[in-house]
């Protein structure tokens, strides 16, 4: 049965575009974007983004993925949701950065 309780639309949402979507599969992230657009949600799309830091964390270089991980923090604590094609984006992040937890619980993820 499906649940009844009303969310709150976000009026304003942080699009993660991640380093796949903006060189593999464009298109996804601009379907995205549009379907967020379509329902009234002004997206925010920094021109800084860049990749979350998982391909350097799954490779061992967690330095380095959590320098990748902070930049994507900076660009993002403006906004009170967030959304992203791809959820492993979000976990990499949580996974590379000690300020994760504080920004998230501030953050909805749509």
């Amino acid at each position: 049965m499906p649940d009844n309780k009303k969310i709150n639309k976000p009026t304003e949402v942080y699009f993660f575009g991640t380093c796949l979507i903006d060189i593999v599969y464009p298109q996804a992230g601009m379907s995205g974007i549009k379907l967020l657009e379509r329902e009234g949600v002004n997206v925010i799309y920094p021109q800084k983004q860049t990749c979350c830091g998982q391909p350097a964390w799954n490779s061992g270089y967690r330095d380095e993925a959590r320098e990748v991980a902070s930049l994507q923090l900076s660009l993002a604590v403006k906004v009170s949701a967030a959304s992203t094609a791809s959820h492993s984006t979000v976990a990499s992040i949580g996974k590379s950065s000690t300020n994760f937890g504080a920004i998230v619980s501030s953050i909805t993820i749509v």
